[in-house]
């Protein structure tokens, strides 16, 4: 065995961030081997281009770093985040509203011209969607006076 690592509580921090959210491109990378299918939407098409026989050459890897990150975690002392559903569907629908804002037709000028019908037409489109996101953060809100939870 080797010495153990020391770590101040930021460096601590800082690898429980990066491990969860390794953590979570491992799941992202299970279910592209699994149903990419299932995944379809408007914008994004995934084609089914993987080779045949991709999981099975694939998923020992994933299960390797998966034992890693269990023998990091124990081995740094790392503690699991409590993570709020609300707070990151907040979080999620904030960051959308602001870039919906910043492609209004004011902001679009550093991709070039920006021609008189963006503004006309498509910043009101952007807008009604930008409200909704902030209509839909809003209902997620705490209620108010009520005390936040800091994990």
């Amino acid at each position: 065995m080797h010495d153990a690592v020391v770590l101040n509580e930021h460096q601590r921090r800082h690898f429980e961030v990066l491990f969860a959210g390794l953590e979570q491109a491992l799941n992202e990378i299970d279910e592209l081997l699994r149903e990419p299918v299932a995944r379809q939407r408007h914008l994004t098409q995934y084609r089914d281009d993987l080779p045949a026989n991709a999981a099975v050459v694939v998923v020992p890897h994933v299960a390797l770093i998966r034992r890693a990150l269990e023998a990091l975690t124990k081995e740094l002392g790392l503690k699991p985040r409590t993570v709020s559903r609300r707070q990151s569907i907040r979080a999620l629908l904030t960051a959308q509203a602001i870039r919906i804002e910043e492609s209004y037709a004011g902001h679009l000028r550093g991709y070039g011209s920006v021609d008189a019908s963006v503004a006309q037409h498509l910043d009101p489109a952007l807008a009604s969607i930008r409200e909704s996101l902030v209509t839909i953060s809003g209902l997620l809100a705490p209620p108010r006076g009520a005390p936040r939870r800091q994990d």
